[in-house]
């Protein structure tokens, strides 16, 4: 038998892989190329394996951010916090209303004019409307001469004389011994109920009511404000008793004290002019009280110069 032998045909090598590319070394530095692989010494085609890549690093797991926190802005620079425009009740106004309108300003308080005698004597003089239906007697012995007159806001005045009234409680002056007129009871009394005294409370004695006139028509009573002007003293009183129907002008003998009218009291008073000014809108309270007279007499006076015209 004869073999026949066929030539192998040799295979032809395996191109070389292609090396891996070079792992980056650290930034700046240039990395060195493998060596090129020649023919291997036995003529073998020689397999390379491929070079593992390296493995990727591990990524750290992913936690959430920390909670953000506002940082405090400064005093200076943190903006002002927007309110509502307070209602004019004092209750915030809703939201997207109009703001309101300023407040406006309370108005100034006037300023109170100086009381003195001239002025409140020109203010009686220009104005003298007669409420009485005849005059009056300074004194018993004496015609009729003076006029009760209403005058600018809302007074009553008559200029006469002063004759010292001791009437009433009896004090270390007037008393029983201080004349054969003294009576021990006023038309009106204090709080206390008792009668005025002469001595301690400055009033004002009105004619008794006739037909020439009613006190109470004109709205004077017990309490009613009373202010006396002689020389250039103005003094605050009160309405405290009646006299005669038909005489006018006289005053106790505390009022008479505080016009600088002093004196035993069958020697005081005046027969020079003195002012009587009464206010019929304003009351006393308590009528004995010579504090209470002056706080009202002070506030109505001045608002009586600001509403008249000398």
């Amino acid at each position: 038998m004869t073999l026949a032998l066929v030539p192998l045909a040799c295979a032809a090598p395996a191109p070389p892989a292609r090396p891996a590319a070079p792992h980056p070394g650290p930034p700046g530095l240039r990395a060195t190329p493998p060596p090129r692989p020649g023919p291997p010494p036995d003529g073998r085609p020689t397999v390379h394996a491929s070079r593992p890549a390296p493995p990727a690093p591990e990524r750290p797991p992913r936690t959430s951010p920390p909670p953000r926190t506002a940082t405090p802005a400064s005093r200076a620079t943190r903006p002002p916090a927007r309110t509502a425009p307070a209602s004019p009740t004092g209750t915030p106004a809703p939201a997207g209303s109009p703001p309101a309108p300023p407040a406006a300003s309370p108005p100034a308080t006037p300023r109170p004019l100086a009381i003195t005698a001239d002025a409140l004597r020109s203010r009686a003089a220009r104005s003298c409307r007669q409420v009485s239906a005849g005059l009056f007697r300074r004194d018993a012995a004496r015609a009729p001469e003076v006029p009760l007159c209403a005058g600018r806001g809302g007074t009553l005045h008559w200029t006469a004389d002063l004759d010292i009234d001791c009437d009433g409680r009896p004090g270390p002056v007037c008393n029983a011994a201080s004349g054969p007129y003294f009576q021990g009871t006023t038309a009106w009394n204090g709080s206390d109920g008792r009668p005025l005294s002469a001595d301690e409370v400055p009033y004002v004695v009105v004619p008794g009511p006739s037909a020439r006139w009613r006190p109470a028509a004109s709205g004077v009573t017990g309490g009613t404000l009373a202010v006396l002007v002689h020389g250039g003293r103005v003094r605050y009183a009160v309405v405290g008793d009646t006299g005669p129907t038909d005489v006018i002008g006289e005053a106790s003998y505390a009022a008479a004290l505080s016009l600088g009218l002093g004196g035993a009291p069958q020697a005081a008073g005046t027969q020079k002019d003195v002012l009587y000014l009464l206010f019929p809108d304003t009351r006393v309270r308590p009528i004995e009280d010579p504090a209470a007279a002056r706080a009202a007499g002070r506030a109505r006076v001045s608002r009586y110069l600001r509403e008249t015209t000398p």
